[in-house]
Formats: structure tokens, sequence, C-alpha cells
């Protein structure tokens, strides 16, 4: 298989499938840009790699950026730090989601192995003023149920 054949096979449904979602974030109203973005950092094995490809990055105004890569989808936020010590964190628990620094994206304050419990405390020892949220869904999954979980975001005290 040629080069350019083996990328097709990874990138074209992950296009396609970007397209029909950007037909459907603007039915629900929502404002959007995207581009594609390389140099991600994945979590693998309880260390991190740099991802050199690039994949499409949709930015909803005011909300979120939702990362369509190509095993997985994932939607990142972010909260200020004052809001993030206060915040009910439990209304995420039926979601996969970790929160980290911005500034030290490294630096988890939850994932699934730590205590939520802890959270506030781990923000406030920190000095980051701006919180990460990143949320973990399937392979391209399933469009209404990430358009839900955006309008969800957009009720919260959070941004892109």
């Amino acid at each position: 298989m040629e080069p350019y054949q083996a990328l097709n096979a990874v990138y074209q449904p992950i296009y396609e499938y970007t397209k029909l979602f950007l037909i459907e974030l603007k039915a629900w109203g929502y404002e959007y840009t995207w581009q594609f973005f390389n140099n991600h950092s994945v979590r693998k094995n309880n260390g991190w790699i740099t991802a050199y490809y690039p994949i499409p990055v949709i930015s909803v105004k005011n909300v979120c950026d939702i990362g369509l890569d190509i095993d997985r989808t994932f939607i990142e936020c972010k909260i200020k730090r004052e809001e993030a010590i206060k915040f009910d964190w439990t209304v995420f628990l039926n979601n996969s989601f970790e929160v980290y620094g911005v500034k030290e994206y490294l630096t988890d304050f939850y994932n699934a192995s730590l205590s939520l419990e802890a959270l506030a405390q781990n923000i406030s020892r920190s000095n980051e003023q701006e919180i990460a949220i990143a949320f973990e869904f399937g392979y391209l999954e399933e469009k209404s149920t990430l358009l839900k979980f955006i309008k969800k975001l957009s009720n919260l005290p959070i941004y892109p």
C-alpha cells in the first residue's frame, strides 16, 4: 500500500465525520472554527507521547474544543482557578475526564486513579490560574452524544 493510501484510510473517515458534525453543530446554533493541529500529547501506559500527526480540532465559540483523533474523540475546556476550587465536579461523574494545569499540563489534579474529593485541594495548592478539563469519548463518537454534552458544558462556567 502506498503511504498516501494508508494515510487516506486513516483520515478519510475522520474528515467525512468532521464535515457531518459541523453541519450538526450549525443546526444546533453553535458558532465554530476548525483546523488541523499536530503536536498534541497522548497518554500511553502511564506516560506521555507526542503525536506529530495532525488531527481536526473544532473550537465551539465560548464553550470547548473538540479533537477528532485517530482512535478517540476528546473535548477540552478551561475553568478559572477560583471557579474550579468551588465547582461541583460530581456533575461529571458519568463521564471519563481528567483535570490538569494549563501551564503545567502534565500535572494531573484529577484522573481515574486520583480522588475526586481531593480535586479542589489539589487545585488550591497549585499556582495555576486556569485549569484544563479533558473529556474522553470513543472514536468518531455518536454525534448526538457530543452535541448533548456540548449543550451541558455551555451552561457551566467554562470556556475553550
